[in-house]
Parts: structure tokens; C-alpha cells; sequence
């Protein structure tokens, strides 16, 4: 507990400095502090009405979920992760990335949202952002989600809490930005459904379709702390940032436990792991990561007038573990950096670089480099084209102390080698972002329809389009996402080859425009594939062959309204549940939630 002890002592440092006057806000500007190519940039809130009803599952990013809100993510779109966390492990990442963070406000901000749905189904979410004095505000965020789901055994209550502090001093001499983030993920689990054809045939109650598991359930809490600080080490009293340079302290722990229980084995499911019948069984992972990075740069992380920015770091890594009985420690060593031109800048061009060497012999080596080259051309309003690049070299045992199932194989596994580019394409006046990108997975490291890991000795490339289009006729706007991925070599990637999302909806203002009101129709279509199943065991999703899953159209038809700050809105999922067939699943066994009725409401205060 010292640790936490003194980044509280590092939390309150604001409360012993004299208050300065802001550098960064407005008298009415609430802005979001988001990290982009080592700038801090300053994102005001959004309370229009755009992506307002997507809030889970978030249909237009191509992600879907297994079966009710709050259970494990699904992901369509194969995207690269750079700390390399293999995406079948990456189950509930996307209800906490969609947390606020930090803010700056000179006032009070408050934003109150709760929907509820068919099932129980239940979101509440709040925040406020309070100024203690000048640059300095206090955020607390809680986001709550309950479900019960069309199926037994599928409840499921999450809870996520976020407190975040940001301080700026005058003249951003020093900045202190820090979070501290609690996640809770609690769900029964039903292993799937035992008979998809009892789903399939519509003759049986959904309540009463039989499901693998009765008595099983997971819990995975996580606890974070972050700060960051930054020192400017110029004398001069001059307010010219090309003179800046600046002395950067990161800290991060995580503390998480995962812990699946079931009280009654049935041994047919769990044959695989030679359990008896009648067992009961508790699988935990508890792990501790402490990582402390010290670096320079020579901007100001606020505000820049610098051509070319640059910054360098050096770090550590300790990693305490233990996987039921098995305890481990790992001891990581980092250097990283980075060089490009300022984001607003006309040229476009950056390389990050990141290495990571195991102190200790355990294999857990990274090298990452990141590239890009373009231009932005400001005559065409924010067009923008670049091309992309990234290499990627990981030890595939980087991850797997923490919930693969041997603890000894990966130790002959070969490096996992990502090789990507590509070329982009956004023009705000042309409302449309293009990319194009070509990638190359060797040695891809993977659970197979066994549970086992196991690594593919080749390569496999994915050619991957997306297109994202905006078109308006009068008052009817359409929304149009395409998504194409065509996987080239062994099949290691497991997405549908086409994801198509539409949004067709009319707009306009009413009582003499007072309000502002939608009413549409969202369309989700992807072709069928073999889709991952999912192992609530592992908390993992593995490959299989045994059935496609796909080739089903999704709709939903909404209403919703902005009055002043306050939206609202009332919103049919999945209106043609039952209507063409029962076979929307969203994995292996478990089927996407029915028609669903959801009403929803946000409310954002100033004072």
C-alpha cells in the first residue's frame, strides 16, 4: 500500500501550489484532455446529437456483443494493438476507454445520462468536473450498467469509477495530470446455448433454451493509477514555446484480480480439462504492474508553436503475478521517442519508436516503429492524406502469463511479427474518411478450438478497406460505413469479409427551433465467417470451425431530441427480431440480443 500512499501525496501536490490564471480555457469552454502525438489536446465536449443512441453495443465501430450489454465484447474489424494484447483478450476494454477522463472547465460541468430496456437492462452514467481554484479541476465519473439478457444464467453488473485530476500553473511551467480508475465486470456465465436449433426453430421459450452452464460466474476488478508531470526546465520568463523544454515523470499501477467460479462441474463441457462431475472449480489470475517512465521533450504538452517536436523516454516495468498457484515476476526494461511535426502544422510526418528488453531472461522483448508521411491541404478545409506505416517484433509470451492456460509452452514459440502500411484519406468538406491498409501477421499465436495455445508457422496478410461517407439531400442525411477485409494465406484473422453500417435519417427544428429532432433508421449487415467462440473459463474468445455466423441483417428505428442541453431519445433494437429467422448470433453458441425497446435521456448543466 506505500505506493498508493505516496501517488496520493503526488495527487494533492496542487493543493500546496499558489493558483495561477488558466492558459489553456475560455470563461465558458469545457474541454476533454486527450493525449494525441505527444500533444494534449483540448476536445470540448460533445452534446449534439451525432453517435448519441450508439452507447452500447456501438453498432456504426463494428462491434457487437455476446448477447446483452456488459458481457465480452465481439470485434469485427481487425485492428493492431501496439502493446501487442492479442485481440481474444481484449474482452471489456471498450466500456472503459469510453470513460471521460480528464477535463478543464471554468465552471461546474455536470452531465447526467440513464436509459433503461427490455430485460432490466439498466445504463447510468455521471459526471462532474468541479474547478478547486484557478488550473486546477477535479472530474469523478460513474458509469454503471445491469442486464439480465433474453437467456438464464446471463445477468450481468458492471460498475466503473473514474476520478482524474488536471492542474496547470501559469504559463504551463508545470502540469500535473492524474487518474485513478476502478473497473468491476461481473457476470453469470452460460457457456452458450447447448442446441443452437432449439434457438434456430423458435418452438422454445428463450428462458427455457437449455445453456452449458448453471452455476458459473466472473468477476474481474482492476484498480489504476496514473500521473504525469511536467517540468519546464527554461529560466526565461519569456512566453515564446520555441525556448521550451520540458522534464516528463510517468507513473502507472495496476492492480486486477479475474476470478471464474463455477459450484457444479459438468463434466461433458469441461472434458477438455478433465474435470469430474459434481466438482466445483475456481480459476484466478492476480496481477500487479508498477511502470515508471522518465523523459524529456522539447514542447510545451499544451499549447506548441514548435516545427518539429521530439521527446525521449527511459522506463521500468515490474510484473507480479500469480495464475492460481503459479507465481511469477517479470522485470522489463523501456526506451522510447518520438520525432514529427506538429499536428497543425500542413506536413504530416512522424516516427515513433518503443523497445522493451527483459532484465531477467523471461522472454517479454518488443521493438515497435511507427511511420507517417502526408500533407494536410488547407484549401480543401481540412483534407488530409498520409500513409501510414508499423513494424512490430513481440515475444508471444508477453501476454500469456496472464490468462493462457499452459504455463510452459509458449517458451518455444517464435516472435510474433506485424508488418503494416497503408495510405489515408479525410476531407471535412468532402464529409468522408478513406483507409487502406495491407497487413502481414507471422507466427500468429492463438487458442484453438481445443483451448490450446498453439502458433501458426507462416504468414497471413489481411488487404482491409474502410470507407466512411456522409451524404444530405434537404433534410435527410445518410450515415454510410463500409468495411472490407480479405485475408490472404492461412486464416488466422477472424473477421467477415464485408461490414456495412447505414444511418438514414430526416432532421429539423421545431418550435421555431427551441428543438432539434431525429428520426431514422440504422442498418448492420456483415457477410458470414467463422467467427471466435468464447471460453467465459479463460475469459477468452479461441478459433473454431464449426459453424459461420453472419448473413443477417440488423435494424433499428429511432426518435430522439435535443432541447437546449438536453437530449433524449426512444429507440427499437433489433426491430426485425424474429421476422427473418433466428440465426443472429454474435458468437459461437450465443445469440444477439431480441427486439428491445430502449429510452434514454442526457442532461448536461453549466453552473
Amino acid at each position: 500500500m506505500n505506493k498508493y500512499f505516496i501517488y496520493l501525496l503526488l495527487f494533492l501536490i496542487p493543493f500546496m501550489s499558489n493558483g495561477q490564471a488558466d492558459s489553456l480555457t475560455s470563461n465558458s469552454s469545457v474541454v476533454r484532455l486527450n493525449m494525441k502525438e505527444g500533444l494534449i489536446i483540448n476536445q470540448e465536449i460533445d452534446t449534439t446529437l451525432s453517435n448519441y443512441h450508439y452507447f452500447y453495443p456501438h453498432y456504426s465501430d463494428f462491434i457487437s456483443t455476446n448477447g446483452n450489454m456488459g458481457t465480452p465484447v465481439v470485434r469485427m474489424e481487425w485492428n493492431y494493438n501496439p502493446d501487442w494484447l492479442l485481440n481474444f483478450q481484449d474482452n471489456y476494454s471498450i466500456y472503459a476507454n469510453r470513460l471521460v477522463g480528464n477535463i478543464v472547465s471554468n465552471k461546474p460541468y455536470t452531465k447526467l445520462f440513464y436509459s433503461n430496456g427490455t430485460k432490466e437492462e439498466q445504463y447510468f452514467n455521471v459526471v462532474h468536473s468541479q474547478r478547486i481554484k484557478k488550473g486546477w479541476n477535479i472530474t469523478g465519473e460513474l458509469d454503471k450498467i445491469n442486464s439480465t439478457g433474453f437467456y438464464t444464467n446471463q445477468k450481468t453488473d458492471n460498475t466503473l469509477v473514474n476520478i482524474s485530476s488536471s492542474y496547470l500553473s501559469k504559463d504551463d511551467r508545470f502540469i500535473q495530470l492524474s487518474n485513478y480508475r476502478f473497473s468491476r465486470f461481473s457476470s453469470q456465465e452460460n457457456g452458450g446455448l447447448v442446441d443452437d436449433m432449439d434457438f434456430e426453430d423458435d418452438f422454445t421459450d428463450k428462458l427455457y433454451i437449455s445453456t452449458n452452464l448453471s452455476n458459473a460466474s466472473n468477476v474481474v476488478r482492476t484498480h489504476q493509477l496514473v500521473l504525469e508531470n511536467y517540468l519546464r526546465l527554461s529560466k526565461t520568463d519569456t512566453l515564446n514555446d520555441n525556448s521550451s523544454n520540458f522534464l516528463v515523470g510517468k507513473v502507472y499501477l495496476t492492480d486486477s484480480k479475474q476470478i471464474y467460479k463455477d459450484s457444479n462441474i459438468d463434466s461433458l463441457y469441461y472434458t477438455m480439462f478433465g474435470f469430474a462431475e459434481g466438482e466445483s472449480i475456481q480459476d484466478s489470475l492476480h496481477y500487479q504492474i508498477v511502470k515508471a517512465k522518465v523523459g524529456w521533450q522539447n514542447f510545451n504538452p499544451i499549447e506548441t508553436s514548435r516545427m518539429v517536436l521530439a521527446s525521449f523516454f527511459g522506463g521500468y516495468e515490474f510484473n507480479d503475478f500469480y495464475l492460481n498457484d503459479f507465481g511469477k515476476q517479470l522485470h522489463t526494461t523501456i526506451v522510447s521517442g518520438r520525432v514529427g511535426t506538429n499536428p497543425t502544422n500542413s506536413l504530416i510526418a512522424g516516427f515513433d519508436f518503443k523497445f522493451r528488453y527483459n532484465m531477467l531472461g523471461d522472454p517479454t522483448n518488443k521493438t515497435n516503429l511507427n511511420l507517417k508521411l502526408g500533407y494536410k491541404l488547407d484549401s480543401l478545409k481540412e483534407t488530409k492524406i498520409w500513409f501510414p506505416g508499423y513494424y512490430d517484433l513481440s515475444s508471444p509470451n508477453y501476454r500469456y502469463y496472464l490468462n493462457w492456460p499452459s504455463l510452459l509452452v509458449a517458451r518455444d514459440l517464435a516472435e510474433i511479427r506485424t508488418i503494416d502500411f497503408g495510405l489515408n484519406f479525410s476531407s471535412e468538406k468532402m464529409k468522408n474518411v478513406i483507409s487502406v491498409n495491407y497487413i502481414s501477421l507471422s507466427n500468429a499465436v492463438y487458442l484453438d478450438s481445443l483451448y490450446q495455445v498453439k502458433q501458426n508457422s507462416g504468414a497471413s496478410n489481411l488487404f482491409k478497406v474502410s470507407i466512411k461517407q456522409q451524404f444530405k439531400v434537404g433534410k435527410f442525411h445518410l450515415l454510410a460505413k463500409l468495411l472490407y477485409q480479405k485475408v490472404q494465406g492461412d486464416d488466422v484473422f477472424r473477421v467477415p469479409e464485408f461490414v456495412v453500417f447505414n444511418s438514414l435519417y430526416f432532421e429539423s427544428n421545431l418550435f421555431k427551433k427551441a428543438t432539434l429532432m431525429r428520426v431514422g433508421m440504422d442498418f448492420y449487415y456483415n457477410t458470414a465467417y467463422y467467427a471466435n467462440g468464447y471460453l467465459p473459463m479463460y475469459r477468452s474468445f479461441y478459433f473454431q470451425d464449426e459453424k459461420q455466423i453472419g448473413g443477417y441483417p440488423y435494424f433499428d428505428v429511432f426518435i430522439m431530441a435535443q432541447i437546449k442541453k438536453a437530449r433524449v431519445y426512444a429507440k427499437v433494437s433489433h426491430v426485425n427480431s424474429g421476422l427473418m429467422g433466428n440465426t443472429y448470433y454474435s458468437s459461437l453458441h450465443y445469440p444477439m440480443a431480441d427486439r428491445m425497446l430502449r429510452l434514454g435521456v442526457d442532461w448536461t448543466f453549466w453552473d
